[in-house]
């Protein structure tokens, strides 16, 4: 029996083969621009050696899930890099209700469109990343310290 929307073996095994390919290289991808954006600072860099040598310590050399948790520092790194530089381009999604869709400023103040449901929206992941009304006009700059504290930004 073929999968719903084939048309023979050739394509749905093409098709699982790009789903396996492109599960594998868009974090290969994130994660180098991660480790370059870390190599192009060495305050980030030292900051992070800092942490991962305070955490070893911590768990005398034992890596387990409480040692990642610890590792805020690092997890904020990884975190800013996704922002600046995600490895995803576009999000497609359906609404299942009708709603307002936030398309300039932030909180109460935005300015919004109607959406209803059903309709399809794309979504530019880089223009959302880089949004000056969310981010702050440094919105640009490798800075880990926006994922921290008080200058968390969760939307």
């Amino acid at each position: 029996m073929m999968a719903q929307g084939f048309n023979d073996t050739n394509e749905l095994v093409a098709t699982a083969a790009n789903f396996v390919v492109a599960a594998a290289e868009s974090p290969a991808s994130g994660m180098a621009h991660a480790l370059a954006l870390v190599c192009e600072s060495k305050d980030v860099m030292a900051k992070m050696k800092e942490e991962v040598e305070m955490v070893m310590e911590k768990y005398n050399g034992e890596m387990n899930k409480d040692f990642c948790k610890d590792m805020v520092y690092t997890s904020a790194v990884i975190d800013e890099a996704f922002r600046i530089k995600a490895p995803a381009t576009m999000v497609s999604r359906e609404a299942i209700e009708d709603c307002d869709l936030p398309i300039k400023g932030t909180g109460k103040n935005a300015e919004t469109i109607k959406v209803k449901a059903g309709t399809k929206v794309n979504l530019c992941i880089h223009a959302v990343h880089l949004n000056k009304d969310v981010w702050g006009d440094d919105c640009e700059e490798f800075k880990p310290e926006r994922w921290l504290g008080e200058n968390t930004k969760t939307g």
